[in-house]
């Protein structure tokens, strides 16, 4: 990344649109909830990133330090050390605030030293120390991601997170998002995420479209009905969703739940990354990565293609294509899951 950019603090970066933009050269991410920090420093580094091929490196500020400090150095090191094979590496930091005092300090006076080939992203949970965030800002930016705590407040930033999906909801859709995620508001994006996916091209969404979405307080745990699938008890797997479904959870609610869990294993599917590495840049914890991989071994690409195929088949139905009862199209999608995975 060569050349100083029109502003302070600022250099070329991302391409958009084959130029490439003035973005910042170092930025702290901070906010109380993991989730929106954790996703807001991926944004930020994919959007730098960019078209420009530029790479993208993660480090965790938390790992044990030994006597030597031997972490401490590995991380400032690559700050220095150009890039093999792009013109600017991406950093991200993350856990900044598990970092050991040294790492900080040296971190916080290297600011002002980075060379035009490292961008620097660094992710604070909680509120950064005063002396800090000033130094980020007079580099950089500092960026905060908590969702406001007022209830008006809040069902405008619900609205805003929707708005950048390109999705509106109506009043009453709106006061079911904000009623439904309450405190956990980092779940917000990820609901966006879907119904902007389901919108179908609509603008506005309304409370009808989003309540298939909001899980009730009687809906079954959907690992206990993923379980019986991937043990390929179909009886068991039936039994749990007309269960579920008596207890008024919604058929579209588990169907995607269902093919949340099947694109899990897709995604797993043949990756040449460890559980750990699979766990962190998926966003889920390693336990379900590691299961998922023995499954997806286990099943084989065609066997997930298939049962991929049933999901999109189940949905059609429950959407209208057929006039099947919801009930029997999910009994009889779960049997014939279950059945693909009893296959040895």
């Amino acid at each position: 990344m060569s050349g100083a950019g029109p502003e302070a603090g600022k250099r070329d970066g991302a391409a958009v649109g084959g130029t490439r933009q003035a973005v910042p050269k170092v930025t702290l991410v901070w906010g109380s909830d993991a989730t929106l920090t954790a996703r807001r420093i991926r944004e930020l580094a994919h959007r730098y990133a960019g078209a420009a091929g530029d790479s993208i490196e993660e480090f965790d500020a938390d790992q044990a330090e030994d006597s030597e400090g031997v972490h401490t150095e590995s991380i400032l090191s690559a700050l220095f050390t150009p890039p093999m094979f792009s013109p600017v590496r991406v950093m991200m930091l993350r856990s900044a605030d598990a970092a050991p005092k040294t790492l900080l300090e040296r971190l916080q006076e290297a600011l002002g030293r980075l060379g035009d080939e490292t961008v620097l992203l660094v992710e604070w949970r909680g509120t950064p120390p005063k002396g800090l965030s000033e130094a980020f800002a007079a580099h950089g930016e500092v960026v905060g991601v908590d969702a406001p705590s007022r209830q008006r407040d809040k069902a405008e930033w619900v609205a805003a997170q929707f708005s950048t999906k390109g999705v509106r909801l109506d009043a009453e859709a709106l006061r079911m998002v904000v009623e439904h995620v309450g405190e956990e508001m980092g779940r917000v994006p990820a609901l966006a995420e879907t119904l902007a996916g389901v919108a179908a091209g609509r603008r506005k969404l309304s409370a009808e479209d989003v309540s298939p979405y909001l899980v009730g307080a009687g809906a079954r745990p959907i690992w206990d009905i993923t379980d019986a699938i991937d043990s390929g008890d179909r009886a068991r797997a039936v039994e749990l969703v007309s269960r579920a479904l008596a207890a008024g959870d919604h058929p579209l609610r588990l169907l995607a739940a269902l093919a949340s869990h099947y694109m899990l294993l897709l995604a797993v599917e043949g990756a040449e990354e460890t559980p750990q590495e699979l766990a962190r840049d998926l966003r889920v914890h390693p336990f379900r990565v590691e299961k998922a991989t023995k499954l997806a071994r286990r099943l084989g690409h065609e066997r997930i293609r298939e049962a991929i195929q049933l999901l999109h088949e189940a949905d059609l139905d429950l959407k209208g294509r057929r006039e099947l009862p919801a009930e029997w199209v999910m009994e009889v999608l779960v049997a014939r899951l279950a059945h693909r995975c009893s296959v040895r």
